[in-house]
């Protein structure tokens, strides 16, 4: 039985508590309970706020002073799964599944690692030094992005804390009883407010390995939506497996890469579009990329397209290792992963489009759709530079 016929969530729309805004979604196949946070990132931050939300971002599960490393794993992984966090310069996400009755332990956990962090010197200096190591290949350095100042003084991360890490910036999903558990746990939450850091330092843009050779070319940012149903389909034509066009044209035809991915990044404007290419060889121009994949768009049968269809079915309900759909890593349809979509959603505003909704509006797109749909991202594509 697939995944999405396994656990049926459904975003309720977001439900206001005071400042924090709460998606309520539907009880798990297992009865385990999901708690969600999500915090976007300032926007636009310079190197030193971006290297002060990567310390933050990278201390979270580490404990505070009223919970240590060991009892949040302890005590938030009662249900046989371990506390999630995933973060990137665009968002921080906090995860706990609960059993049937731990409810209010999850919620505790989830307010005291947001409103009571462990900031103090010997604490950033060890996430500096965990910060400062080298990414290990150059694809990873790619998908991590940009890096930020990591010498800025304690002083600096714990101000820049309490302007990033506040009430209104939080949005919380979960089953019913895990959001009734959150009700009135962070009406103590009041961190002091702070005037942005205006010096701008620069920043390190790449850390890999110089002899690598990876290209990221990435499209502006888009809201899912019916509108959008047929950009997803592309990204899906575009690297959903080995039959899409990447492997097919880069790889088999062209010869030019031996890895090759298309994905949807999630950033706090919507899902960016990004291609990533590798080679052991002289990678070929942005130009030679998208003219050969525009040349083979226009040669895409009705077959492709519901093969395509297929993939994006497969995807979609979490079968696909090569997904594009990407919250941090691939969608898995588990109910851990619909909860981050639907956290996702409620940023975006687009809390009516779940899995099944952009599944649908999937299929309905037509072959002219499509081809004009990828073309249209590859126009809009751009070099990340190193």
């Amino acid at each position: 039985m697939k995944a999405a016929a396994l656990w049926l969530m459904i975003g309720l729309g977001a439900i206001t508590h005071g400042q924090i805004r709460r998606t309520e979604i539907s009880t798990t196949s297992d009865q385990t309970e999901v708690l969600q946070a999500l915090i976007a990132a300032p926007e636009p931050m310079n190197a030193r706020e971006i290297g002060a939300w990567q310390l933050i971002c990278s201390g979270i599960l580490e404990g505070n002073d009223v919970f240590v490393k060991e009892d949040i794993f302890s005590f938030g992984g009662q249900a046989g799964i371990a506390p999630k966090l995933s973060w990137s310069n665009e968002a921080l996400c906090l995860q706990f599944v609960a059993p049937r009755g731990g409810e209010s332990t999850v919620a505790r956990l989830v307010e005291s690692l947001l409103s009571n962090l462990k900031l103090d010197d010997e604490r950033l200096q060890m996430l500096r030094a965990r910060l400062a190591a080298p990414l290990p290949d150059d694809w990873s350095a790619r998908l991590m992005g940009e890096r930020g100042d990591l010498s800025i003084p304690t002083e600096f991360v714990q101000r820049f804390a309490d302007r990033a890490l506040r009430p209104e910036n939080l949005i919380l999903v979960g089953t019913a009883g895990t959001l009734k558990a959150t009700e009135g746990r962070f009406q103590d939450w009041r961190p002091r407010r702070v005037s942005p850091d205006i010096r701008v330092t620069n920043s390190a843009l790449f850390r890999g390995p110089d002899n690598a050779k990876t290209m990221a070319l990435v499209a502006g940012p888009f809201r899912p939506s019916t509108s959008e149903a047929a950009t997803c389909l592309a990204m899906v034509a575009l690297g959903g497996g080995k039959s899409a066009l990447l492997h097919q044209v880069l790889r088999e035809s062209k010869g030019w890469t031996y890895r090759q991915e298309a994905l949807l990044r999630p950033e706090t404007a919507g899902w960016r579009p990004m291609i990533v290419i590798q080679s052991t060889e002289s990678l070929p121009t942005r130009t030679e990329v998208v003219q050969a994949l525009m040349d083979a768009t226009d040669k895409i049968s009705t077959i492709d397209l519901e093969r395509f269809k297929t993939l994006a079915g497969s995807a979609i309900d979490g079968f696909n290792p090569m997904s594009p759909f990407r919250f941090f890593e691939t969608y898995q349809g588990t109910p851990q992963h619909r909860a981050t979509w639907m956290a996702f959603a409620t940023l975006w505003g687009t809390q009516n489009t779940t899995p099944e909704s952009l599944l649908s509006d999937c299929k309905r797109v037509t072959l002219d759709e499509l081809k004009d749909a990828i073309k249209k991202l590859l126009g809009q594509l751009m070099d990340r530079d190193p």
